[in-house]
């Protein structure tokens, strides 16, 4: 059995209007979101033994202060694919993690994990900013994943309510 856990990124600023989308920072609320979730991810035991993240720029910072945060030792990749992401390529590079990984976080955005969770787990949902998803799903090998497979919805964790 894996564990999928997905975090889109904390909260971002709009405040640069010139900025590209891919090179906007977190605000004050994503700089207090962030380092929350991964405070509650290491109290609450969910440290996955790999992250991967998308090189966006809000997302590597949500990625940072989580790291910090949380004191995550493991091992964390970064993935510039994640960005704009379609569930077919976010089902690519899950399937390419390592299967010695038990549990892997992917960090990234909406639509993209958003609709992938709706895919696995075949119902409704919203990952608002810095929400965490437990799935659980009954494979032994990454490769394996697939939408039609079912998984199960462990758990919906939103940084703003923790």
């Amino acid at each position: 059995m894996k564990t999928l856990l997905l975090l889109r990124h904390a909260k971002s600023s709009w405040d640069s209007p010139e900025l590209f989308d891919f090179d906007r920072p977190l605000n004050k609320r994503g700089l207090k979101q962030a380092p929350l979730m991964g405070q509650f991810m290491a109290k609450e035991n969910l440290l996955p033994n790999l992250i991967i993240t998308s090189t966006a720029k809000r997302a590597t910072e949500t990625t940072e202060l989580l790291v910090k945060h949380s004191h995550y030792k493991g091992n964390l990749q970064t993935e510039e694919k994640i960005y704009q992401a379609s569930v077919e390529t976010l089902l690519k590079i899950i399937k390419n993690a390592p299967d010695k990984t038990n549990t892997l976080l992917i960090i990234g955005h909406n639509p993209g994990l958003e609709l992938l969770a709706q895919a696995l787990i075949h119902q409704s949902l919203m990952l608002k900013t810095c929400t965490l998803v437990k799935i659980n799903l009954s494979v032994k090998k990454w490769k394996d994943i697939e939408p039609k497979e079912k998984a199960t919805l462990e758990y919906i964790w939103k940084a703003d309510e923790l």
